[in-house]
């Protein structure tokens, strides 16, 4: 059984741990906010096929003098890494992916802590097996050591692409003047390379063009997307907040999916939700509008992610969560006089074609 991509009982674990007293407040703050960072993620690279994105780790001193990469939340985010090889090794699945992983993580932390502001960073992860469930694109890391406030602090540039083995390695030793010739995922994976900056390599901008890439950084599509799907992640929050059961946070971050592949596509300007509610009604609104089916089977980095159990249709499986909302356009769900597969609508949106055989003779 494959580990999940996205697993929503860690994020209600996590949400819910133990907290130190008197932090109570801006500690769930914190998690929130690195809950809604990780779907947001997730949903970039999963559902949009982001080419970039960028994100921060504090420095944060540990009680040894010692120090390490922290997000949102203090503590060490090298145990996202360690939870990662046991969540796998409980599923008595192979972790020599996850632990060259963690090791390349851990010297990325090491060598970045003690460098001087300005110092870089590239770490490659290439794809994982495709039985294992990944896609088949590689992420580079670009990584820079900045200072923000009076504090240092590593910017990270995730950039998705789709070079070859020989590709990283020639690119590697172009930028880092070594002989790269690795021939497996984990030799890249465990062995970062650190950069210092010349007169043509200042930036991971720099970089990105000695890399060949002709695109111009861009990772606006994080701020429209939070704008835009922000009543489900609201919902989504609110449901990690209460507690509630897995299958109701599946659901949600169904409906996350959905909508986030809907706006890839332009077909909608918003979630759609009635006006004039109770926030709580409106973010469960916008979940049983757009979670009522999952989403198609997508491979990433992190393995497979969505999909419905075989033969399951979109009727079958809203008998499952509960009746459809109506829309301003009346039933949701309906069967294509083509091919006589089942639909299902956005909420508010109608459709042009059928989602299964593509006919323009769909009823709506």
């Amino acid at each position: 059984m494959a580990v999940e991509a996205y697993c929503v009982s860690y994020d209600k674990i996590n949400y819910h741990a133990q907290l130190s007293y008197g932090q109570e407040e801006e500690t769930h703050y914190q998690r929130e906010e690195e809950i809604t960072d990780n779907l947001v993620r997730y949903l970039g690279e999963y559902r949009l096929g982001v080419k970039f994105d960028e994100y921060y780790y504090r420095i944060e001193e540990d009680n040894d003098n010692s120090a390490h990469f922290a997000s949102k939340e203090r503590g060490p985010v090298r145990d996202i890494y360690r939870k990662a090889i046991y969540a796998r090794e409980k599923e008595g699945l192979s972790v020599l992916r996850e632990t060259a992983e963690c090791l390349g993580f851990e010297k990325l932390e090491k060598s970045l802590i003690k460098s001087p502001v300005g110092t870089m960073a590239i770490w490659v992860s290439p794809p994982g097996k495709d039985e294992d469930g990944y896609g088949g694109y590689s992420f580079t890391f670009l990584c820079q050591v900045e200072e923000h406030e009076g504090q240092k602090r590593v910017r990270m540039v995730p950039h998705r692409n789709e070079k070859t083995i020989e590709e990283h390695n020639t690119y590697l030793t172009q930028i880092t003047g070594e002989n790269v010739a690795f021939t497996h995922d984990t030799q890249f994976l465990s062995t970062p390379f650190v950069i210092k900056p010349t007169e043509e390599m200042k930036t991971p901008e720099d970089i990105l063009k000695v890399m060949g890439e002709r695109d111009e950084f861009d990772a606006q599509w994080r701020e429209e997307l939070i704008a835009k799907a922000w009543p489900l992640l609201q919902g989504y929050l609110y449901l990690v907040r209460n507690n509630a059961s897995d299958e109701a946070l599946i659901k949600a971050r169904n409906a996350l999916e959905n909508f986030a592949i809907a706006f890839k596509n332009g077909e909608v300007e918003s979630v759609g939700v009635p006006l004039d509610v109770s926030f709580e009604t409106e973010a469960m609104w916008a979940i049983d509008a757009w979670g009522a089916v999952a989403p198609p089977i997508v491979k990433g980095s992190c393995g497979a992610a969505g999909g419905l159990p075989e033969m399951v249709t979109p009727m079958e499986y809203q008998a499952t969560v509960g009746t459809l909302i109506k829309d301003k356009y009346g039933e949701r769900a309906f069967e294509c006089p083509s091919c006589k597969k089942e639909n299902i609508r956005p909420y508010n949106t109608l459709l042009s074609r059928c989602q299964h055989c593509k006919s323009t003779k769909v009823a709506c």
